[in-house]
């Protein structure tokens, strides 16, 4: 069935894969369902503003997923649509420069129905169609967003940056074995592309498997000596498989060459507080997480940090007050069940009672979203074995 809908394409071909996983989430309204979930429960990072913004699903909080791709392939990402020499034959230069200009200027709402007008009068623009993806993506609008890149590589199926892009997506939405797929993809139209490498890596972490996680980001520094963020994710893998010294030292790269670039980038601070914390040097992590706050006062993992500092001092008010501060800027699941606690030490009954009826709530609905996760796991690998029915 699948197979003749999609015009006889080879159920192994990187065309089909994602054509047949798009059809199947479509079926089973797992995107339509995560656009509908509340904002608290779409999992996304707070990390650096310049780039599209996701975090993957995630057992624990950290400060490896949540960075993006490094400064060079932003910025090849965000001009790849308009400065590939192999245009669209029907494709407006002027029109699509203007594009660019929008983006640029990070006014992707304006940009939107700009390029759906465009569309309608270029529908054969694979470049129209990816920035179209694009500017949806960095309005989290990932059922949008997912459908563009599909039509912009049904157009032009060898576009590395669409194929990184759905990866990024695909694992917004937990369907990391997809996302590996695109990712895969991207490697064998860029075979030294960084960021790729890194975002394999992101799967791994969020798999558990810091070995492999450690190989893809070694790989990704070779290429790039300079990738601030494979150092941080790097010191998150180090640490995770036992080598603290390794761990230290990478943070600290990362530290520094941030600081060399005058930059904002937050997460290894955060990470080098929560690697302090672990460590009883209490001092210290909140040193660190103060410092993050400098560069980034909307981090609510250093104030997620704070909070665990002041739980270790036995300082409940200090803890509550810094979880509520995280809860402000991004109310994730497991800040509730933690301030919950906190509250009950304060002896605020009520307050307590609140909270952990809040994190109960949400629990259940990323549970309802795994559920949805399985069932389009469970459904493609049942019609991957009939392709042609």
């Amino acid at each position: 069935m699948f197979q003749r809908q999609l015009g006889g394409a080879s159920p192994k071909s990187g065309l089909a894969c994602w054509q047949t996983s798009l059809a199947f989430l479509l079926s089973l309204g797992l995107l339509a369902g995560l656009a509908a979930l509340p904002a608290s429960c779409v999992p996304w990072s707070s990390a650096a503003a310049t780039t599209p913004r996701e975090l993957a699903r995630q057992p624990r909080l950290f400060q490896f997923a949540a960075a993006a791709s490094n400064l060079a392939a932003q910025q090849k990402e965000a001009h790849s649509p308009v400065d590939q020499k192999a245009a669209s034959a029907d494709d407006d230069p002027q029109q699509m420069a203007s594009f660019q200009d929008l983006i640029q200027e990070e006014k992707f709402r304006e940009a939107e129905p700009l390029l759906q007008s465009y569309l309608a009068a270029h529908p054969g623009s694979w470049k129209a169609f990816y920035v179209l993806g694009y500017v949806q993506f960095r309005q989290r609008k990932i059922a949008d967003s997912v459908k563009a890149l599909a039509k912009s590589l049904e157009l032009n199926v060898d576009h590395a940056a669409a194929h990184k892009l759905l990866g990024r997506e695909f694992c917004i939405i937990g369907r990391t074995d997809v996302a590996m797929r695109e990712f895969e993809e991207a490697l064998r139209l860029e075979p030294d592309a960084a960021d790729v490498h890194y975002n394999i890596a992101r799967i791994y972490a969020m798999e558990d498997d810091f070995p492999k996680a450690r190989v893809e980001l070694e790989k990704a520094i070779r290429i790039d000596p300079n990738y601030m963020e494979a150092y941080n994710a790097l010191g998150f893998a180090m640490e995770a498989v036992g080598d603290d010294a390794a761990a230290l030292q990478d943070y600290q790269t990362a530290i520094r060459l941030n600081e060399e670039r005058h930059g904002k980038y937050d997460p290894p601070y955060v990470n080098l507080s929560g690697y302090y914390n672990r460590r009883d040097r209490l001092d210290l992590a909140l040193e660190y997480a103060h410092k993050a706050l400098e560069l980034n006062p909307e981090s609510d993992l250093a104030y997620f940090q704070i909070a665990k500092t002041c739980r270790a001092r036995g300082d409940w008010g200090g803890e509550a007050a810094a979880l509520e501060k995280a809860i402000s800027i991004r109310p994730a699941v497991q800040y509730y069940y933690v301030l919950g606690v906190a509250y009950r030490k304060l002896g605020k009954a009520k307050e307590s009672e609140q909270a952990l009826e809040t994190f109960q709530r949400m629990q259940k609905q990323t549970a309802d979203l795994d559920g949805q996760r399985r069932e389009a796991r469970r459904a493609q690998r049942g019609l991957e074995l009939r392709p042609n029915e």
